[in-house]
């Protein structure tokens, strides 16, 4: 009974119906406590909420009760980001790429984080990953690039962009972020080259 309060908590949070969700799995957590995945879900849904203290609470429980789930820690990582925490957000990233490597939206927010940090290398490195894990990430092509530009890596960056513009056309944030990369002094660059 339980377990199906958790599953429809999940299916209404993928609906956006967040009340629902987090009413499913309050109702799942009142029937077994001990189920850390409604715990980060019930956590996760707070979260989007607006309820940082309370998600920090049930997310910090999730990731006592199963030390090894990634998605508990890189919940709690948005969480404490949310609240201000930037180094213990860094911590939980860096543990649920840990647990998870191919878990791309953890690496692009730790690469966001290094990034902040001017540990470009160290973030390059992050959004190359998540670009391996899930190669149509937008958001990672994106923050490579803006990454690239910053060292100076404009060839690069521009191949970069150019991937996000042939992957997502409709992007404009990508399209203006390419020309500002093409435009910059000294890329000999066209724009959209093939």
């Amino acid at each position: 009974m339980a377990q199906g309060h958790a599953l429809l908590g999940r299916l209404h949070g993928e609906q956006n119906h967040l009340e629902a969700a987090r009413d499913e799995f309050r109702r799942a957590l009142n029937l077994d406590a001990s189920l850390a995945g409604a715990r980060t879900g019930l956590g996760t849904v707070l979260y989007k909420l607006g309820f940082i203290s309370d998600a920090l609470r049930e997310l910090r429980q999730a990731a006592q009760q199963d030390p090894n789930a990634a998605q508990a820690h890189f919940q709690l990582g948005l969480a404490l980001f949310a609240g201000g925490a930037q180094q213990e957000a860094k911590s939980e990233f860096e543990r649920a790429v840990v647990l998870a490597p191919d878990l791309a939206e953890a690496r692009i927010n730790l690469g966001q984080l290094l990034e902040n940090e001017n540990r470009m290398p160290e973030a390059i490195a992050q959004y190359r990953k998540a670009l391996a894990a899930s190669p149509a990430d937008a958001d990672a092509e994106l923050r490579l690039a803006r990454a690239l530009v910053k060292t100076q890596s404009l060839d690069a960056a521009g191949r970069t962009l150019d991937g996000a513009v042939r992957q997502h056309p409709a992007m404009p944030v990508c399209i203006s972020s390419a020309a500002s990369c093409w435009l910059a002094p000294g890329t000999g660059r066209a724009p959209f080259a093939s």
